[in-house]
């Protein structure tokens, strides 16, 4: 079957690509299938899509070569996974994503790997749509053992008490626990598994920006090449570069659109602070769950207590940025292009916003809560409009795999997703998740509930 769908590939990306390249040679028969174990590999990208990618090579073929590209010296401050906290939960209200979450959060559990960065405070989310119940609905579809369960104000307030009193309950219809959801530190997560994978034969990290990918006469695939001029070159390149992707697709190639993702990712950027607790709030806040405020304009969320004394605080109202690529028409929307994003450089509007979603969430106690002057930071992602991820052979150029729109919802997938994006490069993907994250679907977009519509970071400036 994978052999039928890399033909199939192969003959369709011909029909449709550029009229200018040469002729390719015949598509791989089973005569010259190409040994993945033997192979060299290169990463574009150290965050959690890139890092979990190299560990699934280095498990699956130990004989291979890879090498892993990110900015700066490991981790990179611009990418979204360089964070305080992470939520890790299996709570969608949709079977393929409930199921494939659970996988992960079985991964965070045991796996003696991630197992000492879970931190199983369990997660709340005040809803107004009915998700809560749906998610329960889908736990008892798919036989997964789960203490996701609906309580009253009165039960939550009861589980923790002090935390959620005087919370902002308006428009609440369902309440909902689980007790095994909970964070972990993600940076620290991140650290362990880049520890893991840099100590394997064959596993290299290089600290360089990619300026282009790079192309045979055929157009397909044979590396990149980074600012200063180096070439690095492989059987297979990876992109894993999240806000970045089409920015670096443009600069690669403007002339061949087809290669370019279009409408199908824009970054979005979400902001996020830092309350600092005092001792005494530290022991009272020890056990403060994930907290979704899901309901209203202002959706706000609250992370467990990081073991630095910090809690924090996110608004989902997400922010875009323009910026132009040369040869491409329409502005891309990418994060700002100064160095590491210009993530701190927020708008007084923002970290008000970021102020009233603490009050939201913690009610009266926000009052005593205070935020790190230095912590308002735009986490920048990348999104595809329907929420599911892109993690695809580029069907415009051979050797080339997209792996890319966490959606603000990736980071949970740590443990599992570089075995599904590794899959993708060998033709190994099963249907669902091929069809599901392709280049082109039909069948998508039930990852989470939506987004509000995006505000422009340069109107945001303007706001008194």
């Amino acid at each position: 079957m994978a052999l039928i769908l890399t033909i199939v590939d192969y003959l369709l990306s011909r029909l449709s690509g550029n009229k200018n390249q040469k002729v390719a040679p015949d598509p791989l028969t089973s005569s010259n299938m190409p040994d993945y174990s033997k192979q060299s590999y290169v990463i574009v990208g150290a965050g959690v899509f890139g890092i979990s990618t190299a560990y699934h090579i280095t498990k699956k073929f130990p004989q291979a070569k890879v090498t892993i590209i990110d900015r700066t010296p490991f981790p990179c401050e611009a990418g979204a996974s360089c964070d305080s906290t992470k939520a890790v939960r299996a709570d969608y209200a949709h079977l393929f994503w409930c199921k494939l979450a659970w996988s992960a959060v079985e991964a965070w559990r045991s796996d003696p790997l991630f197992k000492p960065h879970f931190n199983e405070v369990g997660m709340v989310w005040l809803d107004d749509t009915g998700h809560a119940q749906r998610v329960i609905d889908v736990y008892k579809k798919l036989g997964i053992p789960n203490k996701a369960k609906m309580v009253s104000v009165k039960e939550l307030t009861g589980m923790y008490p002090g935390l959620f009193d005087t919370t902002d309950y308006t428009g609440v219809t369902q309440i909902l626990v689980n007790t095994m959801s909970g964070c972990v530190e993600a940076e620290r997560a991140m650290k362990s598994v880049y520890d893991y994978v840099i100590s394997q034969p064959g596993v290299e990290y290089t600290a360089a920006t990619v300026a282009k990918v790079l192309f045979d006469d055929y157009g397909d695939t044979i590396g990149v090449l980074t600012v200063d001029g180096k070439r690095i070159l492989g059987d297979t390149t990876f992109l894993c570069t999240s806000s970045y992707t089409s920015k670096l697709l443009a600069d690669s190639a403007s002339d061949r659109p087809k290669l370019q993702p279009g409408s199908r990712l824009g970054a979005l950027g979400f902001a996020t602070g830092q309350l600092v607790l005092s001792e005494q709030q530290r022991e009272e806040f020890k056990n403060s769950p994930v907290f979704q405020q899901g309901t209203g304009a202002l959706q706000a969320l609250s992370m467990g207590l990081h073991s630095n004394g910090t809690l924090k605080i996110g608004s989902d109202l997400p922010i875009y940025n323009e910026v132009h690529a040369k040869g491409v028409e329409n502005p891309l929307r990418c994060p700002p292009e100064k160095d590491m994003y210009d993530q701190s450089h927020v708008p007084p509007v923002v970290v008000r916003e970021l102020h009233e979603c603490a009050v939201r969430i913690f009610g009266d106690r926000a009052k005593e809560l205070v935020f790190d002057p230095n912590s308002y930071r735009i986490c920048w992602d990348m999104i595809c409009p329907d929420g599911d991820f892109l993690i695809t052979q580029h069907p415009d150029s051979r050797n080339l795999v997209v792996a890319t729109g966490g959606s603000y919802h990736g980071f949970k997938f740590l443990p599992i997703i570089g075995k599904y994006i590794v899959d993708t490069a060998t033709g190994d993907i099963d249907k669902e998740k091929r069809d599901r994250w392709a280049w082109d679907r039909e069948n998508g977009g039930d990852a989470d509930e939506g987004l509000p519509p995006a505000r422009k970071l340069s109107d945001l400036f303007k706001v008194q």
